[in-house]
């Protein structure tokens, strides 16, 4: 357990010293993240009509029955720019509506300028027919109104089953 939490220290500190214009090393390291936690699905977020590519990653993380859905971006957060990843819950296949994003009680707050993560709140859950997705999400201030500047989305998944393509 302490060789893993050390490497887990040594990759974030590397994650700091990387040069901006490295975005595979980077992309990489927020792929594989989940703060040590188990990562069933996980994809890019990527900037919308552009060949910019991805800012970040969104990730489907469960700790043992909990569930959770996280967004990291590649370096931190630029000025008038802001990051949210949501939780969305499936029951049968079928949305019920109900979702968690980083603003909701539990999680960490949406991210700011000069921050790089966020977190969900942890939702409980061992049901074969409970499903989860994580969506992630990057705003930019578009004259006066918030546009959204990048998106990923996460397979459905969960732990008996594994993960689902699609929906």
């Amino acid at each position: 357990m302490g060789k893993k939490i050390l490497l887990i220290c040594a990759a974030l500190i590397l994650g700091f010293f990387i040069a901006p214009g490295s975005a595979n090393a980077q992309t990489s390291a927020a792929v594989d993240n989940c703060n040590g936690h188990t990562l069933h699905s996980a994809d890019n977020v990527v900037v919308r009509n552009s060949d910019i590519g991805a800012v970040g990653s969104v990730q489907l993380c469960r700790d043992g029955d909990n569930w959770f859905a996280m967004i990291i971006s590649h370096g931190p957060m630029p000025s008038g720019h802001w990051a949210n990843a949501i939780l969305r819950h499936y029951e049968n296949g079928v949305p019920t509506g109900a979702q968690w994003s980083c603003d909701s009680p539990g999680g960490n707050g949406h991210v700011l300028p000069g921050q790089t993560w966020c977190v969900t709140p942890k939702i409980f859950s061992n049901a074969t027919v409970i499903t989860f997705k994580a969506l992630g999400y990057e705003y930019f201030d578009e004259s006066g109104g918030w546009d959204v500047y990048a998106d990923g989305a996460t397979l459905r998944c969960n732990k008996h089953v594994g993960c689902i393509p699609g929906s």
